[in-house]
C-alpha cells in the first residue's frame, strides 16, 4: 500500500487539474488573433494569461459564442485585454460577462466569423445565484459602460438593462451596417436563455441607438477573422 501512494497521488492531482479545468473557454491563437470561445469560469484569466504569454504577437481577441459566465474572469480578462491594448471582435454571440470583456478593448468590431445575421452583443444586469446584484454593483458597471464608450452610450438604456431582474434578459446589439445608420432597428430587448442566433421575432425592437452611434463599437468596419 505505501508502495501505491505515490502514484495515487499523481493521479488524484491530475483528477484536481482536469476537474478545475472543465468547463473553461477554448482559446487559442490563430496569427494574431486570440479565438476564445465557450463559457467564463474563474481560471480563464490565467488560461487567458498564459496564452499571451505564448503568443506576445497577439493584438486582437475574437469572442467567439460565449453565454457570459465568471465576475472573475470578466475582470481578469478585461484587466489583460486593458493592460495589452487588444482590440476585440465579436463572433456569433458575446452575452453577459462577454459584452463586458468585449468593451474593454481599445478597438472593437464586429466580424466575419459567423454571419453578421447572426451576429450579436448581449448585456444586462449582475447576478448572484440568479438574484440581481446590490446597486453598488449596478453603478459600478454603469460607470465602467460611460467610461469604456467615451460618454456615448444612452444612459436610460443602460440603466434599463442593467436592472432587468431576469438574467435571462438582454439588450441585443446587432451591426448597424457601414454607415452606422440603420434605416430599421438593430437594438432588442429580448427575453430567454437563447443566443437568439438571428431570430429576433420575439424580442421588442428599440427605436433610435445603435451599437455604434452608442459607442459599443469604435468602426463599423467588419473585421476579417482568419479561419
Amino acid at each position: 500500500m505505501r508502495a501505491n501512494a505515490p502514484a495515487l497521488s499523481i493521479f488524484a492531482l491530475s483528477f484536481i487539474i482536469a476537474t478545475a479545468s472543465a468547463g473553461a473557454m477554448s482559446m487559442h491563437a490563430n496569427g494574431d488573433q486570440a479565438i476564445l470561445t465557450g463559457r467564463l469560469v474563474a481560471a480563464d484569466g490565467d488560461q487567458f494569461n498564459a496564452l499571451l504569454q505564448a503568443h506576445p504577437n497577439i493584438t486582437t481577441v475574437v469572442l467567439w459564442n460565449s453565454p457570459g459566465g465568471s465576475a472573475r474572469a470578466n475582470a481578469d480578462l478585461t484587466g489583460l485585454i486593458t493592460a495589452h491594448k487588444l482590440t476585440t471582435a465579436v463572433a456569433g454571440y458575446c452575452v453577459s460577462a462577454c459584452a463586458m470583456v468585449f468593451l474593454s478593448g481599445s478597438e472593437r468590431y464586429f466580424s466575419d466569423g459567423e454571419s453578421l445575421d447572426t451576429t450579436s452583443l448581449g448585456f444586462h444586469g449582475s447576478y448572484v445565484d440568479g438574484a440581481l446584484a446590490g446597486e453598488k454593483r449596478l453603478q459600478f458597471l454603469e460607470s465602467l459602460v460611460e467610461s469604456e464608450t467615451a460618454g456615448k452610450a444612452d444612459s436610460a438604456l443602460v440603466e434599463r438593462w442593467l436592472h432587468f431582474a431576469d438574467e435571462h434578459e438582454t439588450v441585443r446589439f446587432r451591426y448597424p451596417g457601414a454607415d452606422g445608420a440603420p434605416k430599421t432597428p438593430t437594438v432588442f430587448d429580448c427575453r430567454g436563455p437563447g443566443p437568439n442566433r438571428g431570430d429576433y421575432g420575439s424580442c421588442t425592437p428599440i427605436d433610435g441607438p445603435n451599437a455604434f452611434s452608442m459607442g459599443i463599437i469604435t468602426s463599423t468596419r467588419v473585421l476579417h477573422v482568419a479561419h
